[in-house]
């Protein structure tokens, strides 16, 4: 039995096959049977391909080519992409999982690229860390949230944190001027946290955190 062998109009590759019928005409010309192909098929069969290849028929020819379409891909900074044409992966990306794309886009720092392989970020924790630092310094509280939350807890009457305040020009410029304390102003938390014994920085960053906002950069 011979079969046809589809290909796609715009892409050129292989979609499909069916029973092909004999051209009675060119049977009886030629003294062997000859068979139709439809349009945008061929007689010759489409060799067997492996994940991510694709048959593709140029030239009279079938040829196999990459096809990564519909996969999940990333480079070494971590930028992900879903391949949508047929050909080779863009220089530098590597192919992922749904999963892996999933776990980048809620934690970038969960993976890093190395070797050409996408692996558990070994220096996660303290990049972590580092970047949960960043983010707090831009945490503020009012000044009356900071006498609040922070000083009055930890037994710092309003009289004893002016008179903090007033112990140095630096320390008093920062508190006159500012609308918000900042977890990142040094002037400001540094110091006065030398008062509070009991108050660590885990604690200090717990407070900020629950009773202060990210106002930004």
């Amino acid at each position: 039995m011979q079969y046809y062998y589809n290909y796609d109009k715009i892409t050129r590759e292989y979609t499909g096959s069916g029973v092909a019928n004999i051209n009675p005409v060119a049977t009886k010309r030629e003294g062997k049977e000859v068979y139709y192909a439809p349009a945008y098929a061929t007689l010759k069969k489409p060799p067997t391909v492996n994940k991510y290849k694709v048959p593709v028929y140029i030239n009279d020819a079938w040829v196999v080519k990459d096809d990564y379409r519909g996969a999940y891909i990333c480079d070494e900074n971590l930028n992900v992409q879903i391949v949508s044409a047929i050909g080779e992966l863009p220089e530098g990306f590597i192919v992922i999982s749904e999963e892996e794309a999933q776990q980048i886009k809620n934690d970038i720092l969960w993976y890093v690229v190395k070797d050409g392989e996408l692996i558990k970020n070994p220096n996660y924790e303290a990049q972590k860390k580092a970047q949960r630092k960043e983010r707090l310094a831009h945490y503020g509280m009012t000044k009356y949230d900071f006498y609040k939350y922070v000083c009055q807890p930890n037994n710092i009457s309003y009289v004893q944190l002016l008179q903090i305040i007033s112990s140095s020009e630096e320390i008093r410029i920062a508190w006159d001027l500012c609308g918000h304390v900042f977890r990142g102003d040094e002037t400001l938390c540094n110091n006065i946290q030398e008062y509070l014994p009991n108050v660590t920085e885990e604690i200090l960053d717990t407070i900020f955190e629950q009773h202060g906002k990210y106002i930004g950069d």
